[in-house]
């Protein structure tokens, strides 16, 4: 082989190993799509208590900004602790689809609980509520409709009026 012909073997040789680099490029490129805006992923937030949250720790729930954090924390300075999650609306800006969205996310220290509101995850933090019992009152509730007064707790399967009684400073059936 010449001299000439050695060049161009070494340069096809080149050619080869960056084309496969490119190809290799490629590969890696669709192993690990880039994220959309939508699907970055969004920090976990722990459920927030109402009653002693901060502003800057109720921007942290999806949907609360700095103005309406402030506002909540206003409203509860101004009127006291919230009694029910459900306050919140009575504050400016706080619409029902935007609070339904983060109720799981909050949490209510020294609160009544809404029977008529509440998850089974809420009603576990009831005393003597376990997750059957709070199982079962959300069926009765979807069932049957919405509680009247407190009493009408004692309807549902395996509860009885002494549990009901001992319940009565901790629940609410709403305004």
């Amino acid at each position: 082989m010449c001299g000439r012909n050695r060049i161009a073997v070494a340069c096809l040789g080149v050619m080869c190993l960056l084309g496969l680099g490119v190809f290799a490029a490629d590969d890696a490129k669709e192993a690990k799509p880039e994220k959309t805006k939508k699907e970055k992923e969004v920090p976990q937030v722990t459920a927030v208590d109402i009653n002693t949250a901060s502003a800057k720790e109720l921007q942290a729930l999806p949907g609360i900004g700095k103005v309406l954090s402030e506002r909540i924390v206003e409203y509860r300075e101004q009127n006291g602790k919230f009694e029910l999650i459900d306050d919140l609306l009575k504050v400016k800006g706080v619409r029902a689809k935007s609070l339904d969205k983060i109720r799981p996310l909050l949490k209510l220290e020294g609160g009544k609980v809404d029977i008529n509101t509440a998850d089974a995850a809420q009603l576990t933090t009831l005393p003597g509520i376990g997750e059957g019992t709070a199982k079962a009152i959300v069926e009765y509730r979807e069932a049957n409709g919405t509680f009247a007064a407190v009493a009408d707790l004692a309807k549902v399967p395996g509860l009885g009026a002494k549990t009901v009684e001992k319940l009565q400073d901790a629940i609410t059936v709403g305004e």
